[in-house]
């Protein structure tokens, strides 16, 4: 991973959304939720190495990340990653444990909280939302800015949805994108697809 953050090239395109999404991060009422789309090979799962390293790390390790952070106003306390790759699984199940591996060592109540939720056969949703309230406003007593969850290869479990529909509804991620829209402290939520999300229908 650092090698790939290292090796990436920040295009004007990517720098444009970076600072669109770092500015909605730390303002009062920005946008907190976002979907990446675009086809293999165009830098996506990098964009989010960088979006994380932006976010994350003060000050940056990459020295496009370390440019923006000084030019940009209205920056405050480093976030904590939630970084979840794609796989053909229960999405909730899947955001719970990401979510408890992130707390570890900075809020311990919360991840047991978490992981004892992934273990059930149904987490309904707001059980599942209530965990990310409780983490963001634990994260922020540790001295962290709030929460940036990124799931990447999320065409994944939208195919997981379509062959287990008594399994898996993903409702919960419009619940979660919901809630960081309106959240204090902040959480950020964003979604990388290599296709539309129309083109899952099928």
């Amino acid at each position: 991973e650092e090698r790939s953050l290292a090796e990436y090239i920040l295009t004007p395109t990517a720098k444009a959304l970076a600072v669109q999404i770092y500015q909605g991060a730390f303002a009062t009422q920005g946008p907190r939720a976002w979907s990446i789309i675009g086809p293999y090979g165009t830098g996506k799962s990098a964009f989010s190495l960088f979006l994380a390293d932006l976010l994350c790390h003060a000050p940056a390790a990459h020295p496009s990340a370390q440019e923006l952070q000084i030019h940009l106003e209205g920056s405050g306390k480093p976030f904590l990653p939630v970084l979840i790759t794609g796989q053909r699984a229960q999405l909730s199940r899947e955001l719970l444990h990401s979510l408890g591996e992130s707390l570890t060592g900075i809020a311990p109540n919360v991840q047991q909280t978490a992981e004892r939720l992934a273990q059930q056969a149904i987490v309904p949703d707001q059980e599942v939302i209530q965990v990310f309230q409780s983490a963001s406003q634990a994260v922020q007593d540790a001295g962290y800015g709030g929460l940036l969850v990124i799931l990447d290869e999320f065409g994944k479990f939208l195919e997981f949805a379509a062959q287990h529909p008594d399994e898996e509804d993903l409702f919960v991620l419009q619940h979660l994108a919901e809630m960081a829209e309106r959240n204090s402290p902040p959480v950020v939520l964003v979604t990388v697809l290599h296709t539309a999300f129309v083109e899952y229908l099928h």
